[in-house]
């Protein structure tokens, strides 16, 4: 028994910190891009920007967590759930999501300054 204890609560705790640490990772990436920049390295080459939709200034910490713990929600609970959240853009005249509508967000076509 012990044996058996000995080999699994390693592999416990390496999966647990790979996966808490991944998912850190993963949130500061959207996260601190999003809030400071209003893009991704990603957003960039594709050359479009998270803004406020009340002003069009980068959305900031408080809106760019929440766009990011709103869509990882919805891909945690299931992943058609993440795939309705994201085509949601397609029925609103802005083509905001579900995320960007809870964190008053909006996506635009090129740069954005900072205000």
């Amino acid at each position: 028994m012990i044996d058996i204890a000995i080999l699994v609560v390693p592999v416990v705790v390496l999966f647990l910190l790979t996966f808490v640490g991944g998912l850190l990772l993963a949130a500061a990436y959207e996260i601190v891009f999003t809030a400071v920049k209003g893009q991704t390295p990603g957003k960039m080459i594709t050359r479009v920007t998270v803004v406020s939709a009340d002003d069009g200034t980068f959305p900031g910490w408080g809106a760019s967590a929440g766009r990011w713990v709103i869509q990882f929600i919805a891909y945690l609970m299931l992943f058609l759930p993440g795939l309705i959240l994201h085509a949601s853009l397609l029925w609103n005249d802005r083509h905001q999501g579900w995320h960007d509508l809870a964190a008053g967000t909006l996506v635009i076509q090129g740069n954005a300054r900072a205000a």
